[in-house]
Order: C-alpha cells, then structure tokens, then sequence
C-alpha cells in the first residue's frame, strides 16, 4: 500500500495521470493482462537491481490514460516508471487482431480456424478507448497456440517498452535532464520545448534507451534458447531455435513503432524534435540489433540474421495491412536514405559528446 500511496503522489506532481487502481477490479477480463504486465516489470526491475546493487528504489504502475504512452521521473530520491492503460490494451488490441487474422503468422497453429469476416480498422487512432467507442471491439485468436503465441509478442512489446524506461533511469538520463532543463520526467511521447541543443540531446538520450532495452531483449533471448535446447514451445510444433526468438523481439519492436504509422519527415525540421522520428527510430533500432547479434552470434550466421531482422520489417507491415491498416508512406524507407542518415550521424555525434556528462549520473558503464 505504502508504494502505491508514494506512486500516487509523485504522479500528483507531474502532468501523468491518476494511478490506475486495477486491483480493486478483480473481475474486470482485462485484470490477469494488468497484473501480468505488472510482473514482468517487476521481473526487470528485480534483474537491474541485481546487476546495479546500489541503484535506488524504482516503482512501477499503471496510470489512467488512454493513449500509448510512458514515463520515467524521479521524485524524493525514488525513480518512478508509468506506463499507461492504453500501451497496454493497444499491443494486446493489436497483437490480437493479427493471430486472429488467418492470413498472417501462416506457420503458427492451425490459421484455418480463424475467422475470415473480421473488421478491420484502419489504425489511423492510436487511443483504445477512442477506437473502443468508434465500434472496435477485442479479437482475439480461434486456435490456442494463435492465442499463446500473441500473448508472447506482446510481452516481448512491453519488455521493450519497460526496459527502455529502466534505461532512462540506469543510465542517468533521468537525473541528467533534470540537472539540465529542471524537468524531472521523461515521456515517451508529447515533450515539447527546449533549446535546439537540448532537444537534440534528447533525441540522442531516447536513442540510447532504446539501445539498451534492445540489448536485453537480444541476451534474454539467447539465453531462452541456451536453456530450451530440444524443446518446442505450446504455439510452434518446431524445437526453440534462436534466430525465430531473435525474430520475435523485433517483430514486437516494430509492430509498437508502426502503431504511429510510417510517416515521411524529409519535410520536418529535425532540429525542431525532441524525439528522433518513429521511423529513424526503428531503423536505429534494427541496425544496433543487427551489430549486436553479429557481435554475439557470429558473422558465420550473417545470413541468419539479416533474415530474421529484415522478416520482423517485412512481416509488420504484412500483418498491419492484412488487419486494415493503410500501406507504409515512405517513413522507413526514408530513414534509410541521405535524410536520415545524415541525421543518424548527427544523434551518433550529439551521443559521443553526451556520455561523458551522463557517466556523472549513470548507475552503469554506457556502453
């Protein structure tokens, strides 16, 4: 009780939202993903603790919004992760929706008994309770390993979400925009303001969260596999191997940036953002697991790699079509043309330059 009262009034103090009190709604369907999502937190939280011994308390809850959305902050000495109800419900929503389509995910289970008439949306509305009162409803999956196998997507979404926010914490980037701009938070998304500098610092900043959430996700993966050698897991009649699970955190990764769209920016002025735009933001993300997995895996598995990295890309815009969504504008393709590389470049230099302020707060070596 005493965390919740402390998460409350910390929330008070930023524009976040009220706490989400899920447990006093134990009959609610959507009560087992809450608290299954609250594990998983705890789960992470529990595992940098164990990795950063002297790394202060962190609180994790829910907060009351219905857009995707998440924060870190501190206040009183205490770090504070909030992740909304509508990041929740929309990977679910949409994960859902795509092993319920029996177009999609053709080698997992039996896609012939999933229904062929579902609606489809065009996903232009990334608030689930907006699309809620528009008439969209909850589908889920026919056949059970479809099902399973969704649910597993969207944790492998939310322990790319969480672990980002961790990272906002672990590697001082908390502490360090409050030393800099007295703004004691991090959003993921709606943060406005700032001198051009700063803003591209921030940039860089969300950049390098996303590094190392990516980084978790690729080791956890590795070891899964290490652990589940000659097994099957219940929505694949295959034993585990490793690129199909480093294929998953992608796919997941991609399927939370696309939820914005694929939106071009050659036109915006990318000094006037304080987030690098969602899609630079995947291709920075796919090429740093990439490295990572060349690095850890061995170039002798090259081929391996680029398959199931460039298949998560492919297989996303796939299964957004096949459930309503408009085709991909040219944002990713951009990412990877001179506008964006030029502005990797740029991130990459403001980075450099960074780390060295960062390593006075930073609880671990960044890497």
């Amino acid at each position: 009780m005493e965390d919740r009262k402390r998460f409350e009034a910390a929330c008070n103090l930023y524009p976040i939202g009220p706490r989400l009190n899920i447990e006093e709604f134990p009959d609610v369907p959507a009560f087992p993903v809450y608290k299954h999502t609250r594990k998983i937190a705890l789960e992470l939280i529990s595992s940098a603790y164990k990795h950063l011994p002297k790394l202060p308390p962190i609180h994790f809850d829910f907060v009351q919004v219905s857009n995707v959305n998440a924060w870190a902050f501190k206040h009183d000495n205490h770090y504070f992760i909030a992740v909304t109800a509508g990041a929740v419900c929309m990977l679910h929503l949409v994960l859902d929706r795509i092993l319920a389509n029996p177009n999609t995910f053709e080698m997992i289970g039996d896609p012939t008994l999933e229904l062929q008439d579902i609606q489809l949306v065009d996903w232009n509305i990334v608030d689930p309770e907006r699309l809620f009162n528009d008439g969209v409803r909850p589908v889920v999956a026919q056949d059970p390993a479809r099902q399973l196998y969704s649910k597993h997507l969207a944790d492998q979404a939310l322990m790319f979400l969480i672990g980002h926010e961790i990272a906002h914490i672990t590697r001082g980037h908390v502490d360090f925009v409050t030393a800099s701009s007295n703004q004691s938070f991090i959003a993921e998304v709606g943060f406005r303001g700032g001198e051009a500098r700063q803003r591209l610092e921030r940039q860089a900043i969300e950049a390098d969260a996303d590094r190392r959430s990516i980084f978790a996700r690729c080791k956890s993966q590795f070891m899964t596999a290490e652990n589940n050698e000659g097994r099957r897991f219940p929505w694949s009649d295959k034993p585990v191997v490793i690129e199909s699970l480093q294929f998953d955190w992608a796919f997941a990764v991609n399927v939370l940036f696309r939820l914005f769209g694929d939106h071009r920016f050659a036109d915006i002025d990318l000094d006037s953002v304080s987030y690098p735009p969602l899609a630079l933001r995947r291709r920075l993300a796919m090429d740093f697991g990439f490295t990572l997995l060349l690095r850890n895996w061995g170039r002798e598995h090259e081929s391996k790699i680029f398959d199931a990295l460039a298949g998560s890309i492919r297989t996303t815009e796939d299964a957004f079509i096949a459930i309503g969504a408009s085709s991909a504008k040219g944002g990713f393709d951009e990412a990877y043309a001179d506008v964006g590389t030029q502005h990797v470049k740029r991130i990459v230099e403001c980075w450099n330059g960074l780390k060295p302020e960062l390593e006075r707060y930073s609880f671990e070596s960044l890497r």
